[in-house]
């Protein structure tokens, strides 16, 4: 038996010590022994054994993390979110514990070390963006002050890095987990402790809450209007090594060659225009990370028929050109796409100019259903080519290069089922989302309003057809049937991970009947089809894929739940306090793929929770 395996056990056996579980529902299927018999249970890995009631195996567990949400009353962090390794969570008991702990070692786990608030300002962590009198002339904007340093008013934000430890971590949001990330809000000091505002206005300083020891990627970005001439200062904050509450940030604007052909480093430049000659006014230039796609540069406002040496100003300790992409976004409401060149090479020589494009065009249409029917919807036109002119003139598909692209998205309501919409000549992925219970969501990835040549042809009308109707079993591993189980579905992931995309294909929920049986009406895509046991069953979650295809009904492959190992616990605070009425959720990071949610439960008066989980292997 591993080490892991030995922890897992003394779990098991602590729940004899812990508070009892509330009772499952009237008809579910539970797990309870000797009622049950333990033997019944036909399943790989250790054999089950009763205790406390319950058949439970003490097999090795996965890789897991439990995310904590503390209560927005918690007298430490109150509504702060902690994604913690479970074996780190359970390593740390290994030592001494918090004097006055009362539960034993590999049964409690203990909460990291906070930085706490100081007392004159509530604040975990304080500072300033601190712009000198030579970046104030580098950008072009004079602050008011001669010849010191002024406070910029910034958006700091906290974006937890993930996993710990590891050399090339991602936030924790985008690799899956559900933790947020914090913003700190401005606070205004009187005294001089601070470095005056804009034109000698109030002293400014970020104030952040209670953060998680870990590794941030902490973001300053100038609020409006001066973010229009400075950029964001984005920097890796290490807060689990000894870190100054208070931190006085100056700006560093980052320098490149890629711009310059001479290679002398110098801030980046560009020279931009449209090649129509059309006027600039109302349209917008920035960088961009090439990966999380969040502006890296100041946004300065266009005008005129050119800019020239305009200055996209960066602070992310870089090279300025370093994994950035240029845009330029039109004016807001034109049916013109963003235009993005990504550097070749780190050189970003040449970008800066507008391609010419075909008018717009208004397109209309009706969304039917195979009956005929006018069917209520709402629609999202995401351009995946687009019509443009060529050096010669000649007008044709755009042949996507390497380093440029067309991001162009309009969403449209057809609240009786006609909708129109003017949108660039191209080809379009077109997503329907029917506002009923009945139709599915459709997805058109050949939308055209546009034939090969690039002339223009009339738009067809959009069909959606019924919910497929996905029917399947679940049941013990002893041979019951699950009753009054909860069935979820929930999409493996969002159609493109941006912020504004609408997550398709939608949830959806049943229960169990008492043969353990269930149907759902879905989209078709591919789901995470999640069977979670009557609360109170001591039974575990099990997690499966499922994917939906185009035909009318089908069947889900049946779903068979373990006998579980009891992962529960007692969470305590570095000074020994239970923590109380905190929610905690386990999830599984698989070796690819996102982690996904294995087991929920609510912590009691003394801190503790009881989860019971599905172990690798079952």
């Amino acid at each position: 038996m591993s080490g892991r395996a030995v922890v897992l056990s003394a779990l098991a056996v602590a729940i004899a010590c812990g508070p009892a579980t509330g009772a499952a529902p009237p008809m579910a299927s539970v797990n309870a022994c000797p009622d049950h018999p333990c033997s019944a249970y036909v399943q790989n890995g250790t054999p089950a054994t009763c205790v406390d009631g319950a058949c439970l195996v003490t097999a090795q567990g996965g890789n897991w993390t439990l995310v904590v949400s503390l209560s927005t009353v918690a007298p430490v962090a109150p509504g702060a979110v902690y994604a913690l390794p479970f074996a780190q969570l359970l390593g740390a008991t290994s030592g001494a514990l918090p004097a006055g702990t009362t539960c034993n070692p590999g049964t409690c786990g203990v909460m990291p070390s906070l930085p706490f608030p100081q007392a004159s300002t509530q604040c975990a962590l304080q500072g300033d963006l601190l712009v000198s009198p030579d970046q104030q002339r580098a950008a072009g904007w004079n602050l008011g002050g001669a010849d010191i340093d002024i406070a910029l008013p910034v958006q700091a934000t906290f974006r937890a890095q993930w996993p710990p430890g590891s050399t090339s971590p991602s936030d924790a949001a985008a690799f899956g987990l559900p933790v947020a990330a914090v913003s700190a809000p401005n606070l205004v000091d009187s005294s001089i402790n601070h470095a005056p505002g804009p034109a000698g206005g109030p002293n400014l300083y970020f104030c952040a809450p209670l953060l998680q020891p870990l590794v941030y990627e902490r973001t300053l970005a100038p609020m409006p209007p001066f973010d229009a001439a400075y950029p964001p200062d984005i920097e890796r904050l290490d807060l689990t090594a000894s870190t100054p509450p208070t931190q006085t940030v100056t700006f560093h604007f980052d320098e490149t060659t890629g711009t310059n052909p001479g290679g002398a480093p110098r801030l980046p430049t560009f020279d931009l225009s449209r090649v129509d000659g059309g006027a600039l006014d109302g349209w917008q230039a920035y960088l961009r990370d090439a990966t999380s796609y969040r502006r890296i540069s100041n946004l300065p406002h266009l005008s005129g028929v050119q800019e020239l040496g305009l200055q996209l100003l960066t602070s992310h300790h870089a090279d300025a050109l370093a994994n950035a992409q240029l845009v330029m976004v039109p004016p807001a409401g034109a049916a013109m796409p963003t235009w993005i060149f990504t550097p070749l090479n780190g050189d970003l020589v040449g970008a800066g100019t507008y391609p010419r494009l075909p008018a717009a065009t208004t397109v209309t249409g009706t969304v039917r259903d195979q009956e005929g029917r006018s069917v209520p919807a709402d629609l999202v036109f995401d351009a995946t080519d687009v019509c443009r002119f060529a050096a010669n003139g000649a007008v044709g598909h755009d042949a996507l290069s390497a380093n440029h692209d067309f991001s162009f998205r309009e969403r449209t309501a057809a609240p009786s089922g006609q909708y129109s919409a003017q949108l660039p000549l191209g080809v379009f992925r077109v997503t329907v989302i029917p506002r009923d219970a009945t139709h599915e969501v459709t997805v058109d990835s050949a939308f055209a309003l546009a034939d090969p040549a690039c002339n223009p042809i009339p738009a067809p009308d959009l069909s959606v057809d019924v919910l497929r109707t996905v029917r399947g079993t679940a049941s013990v591993a002893d041979g019951r049937a699950l009753a009054g189980a909860t069935i979820e579905v929930v999409p493996t992931a969002c159609e493109d991970g941006s912020t504004d995309a609408p997550c398709l294909p939608r949830q959806a929920r049943a229960t169990t009947a008492v043969d353990g049986s269930f149907e759902l009406g879905l989209d078709p895509g591919a789901y995470v089809l999640r069977v979670r046991p009557a609360e109170g069953s001591r039974l575990p979650w099990v997690v499966q894929p499922l994917s939906v295809g185009p035909l009318t009904s089908s069947k889900a492959p049946p779903t068979v739940v373990p006998a579980p190992v009891n992962a529960g616990m007692q969470l305590l605070d570095p000074s020994g306090n239970p923590v109380v009425e905190a929610v905690v959720r386990m999830y599984e990071t698989p070796a690819s793929g996102l982690p996904y949610e294995i087991g929920e439960a609510l912590t009691d008066s003394n801190g503790h929770f009881d989860m019971y989980l599905a172990t690798s292997g079952q």
